[in-house]
């Protein structure tokens, strides 16, 4: 059900201040950070939905979302190109939604359709929309020519039963997937992040890159290394 920002803001910051009235301000002060930001976000809180997260199974250990927390600097670029800055948010990989925890028993889901970037650190997460590739992806790469995604798929590793008791002797686990895409001019194609992946995509300068790769001492196995080979042959 979509809520208005005004009644949103409002409900809130009244549980957000009921939280840290009852004890809680040291886990939600980043809570109440990210609610005075939310009214700047424009069309993308209006078009947001209110939810109830769904019951954390406790068979399961790790995590099924994108982030390893909740809490941190992150920053989002909507479609008209501004940018505003969240400390509470992440990214649920079994839903696909990009959520503000509120609190342990609420959540507000925000409408991808509004955000084209989110930055976590040093890493940026495009928003796609593709019959391809949707949802928040890894920026490996965004070049002249061609794009390198990242996808992250979430499955549960089914931990190891006793064969003599039929009991399990280690939990369940949650397990992160990659899969990688290029983007070229509108194409998005699967991609294996190998060596010679990646100097089939430098065409007439493989030569020059791959002695740049070895003299720098780079690693065509490492997004952060193929991301600096891959500048300096657009720079060719």
């Amino acid at each position: 059900m979509k809520i208005s920002i005004n009644y949103f803001l409002l409900s809130a910051i009244i549980c957000a201040n009921s939280l840290i009235a009852q004890g809680g301000g040291a886990n939600y002060l980043d809570v109440k950070s990210t609610l005075g930001n939310l009214n700047t976000l424009g069309g993308v809180t209006q078009n947001g939905v209110w939810s109830i997260p769904k019951m954390e199974d406790k068979t399961i250990t790790g995590t099924n979302y994108l982030f390893k927390n909740f809490e941190g600097l992150y920053v989002v670029t909507n479609k008209s190109g501004n940018s505003f800055k969240l400390l509470n948010l992440n990214y649920n990989l079994s839903s696909g939604t990009l959520e503000t925890k509120i609190s342990k028993d609420s959540v507000f889901q925000y409408d991808l359709k509004e955000i084209d970037y989110v930055a976590s650190g040093n890493k940026k997460f495009k928003n796609l929309d593709t019959n391809v590739l949707n949802g928040l992806v890894l920026e490996v790469f965004k070049g002249k020519n061609f794009d390198i995604y990242r996808k992250s798929d979430i499955s549960v590793l089914e931990g190891t039963i006793n064969p003599m008791t039929q009991e399990k002797i280690q939990q369940d686990k949650y397990v992160q997937s990659y899969t990688y895409y290029t983007n070229t001019n509108g194409n998005i194609e699967k991609f294996k992040f190998n060596k010679n992946a990646i100097l089939k995509l430098t065409k007439d300068k493989q030569a020059q890159v791959r002695e740049y790769a070895k003299s720098s001492n780079l690693d065509f196995n490492n997004e952060v290394d193929v991301n600096i080979i891959l500048k300096y042959y657009e720079s060719l």
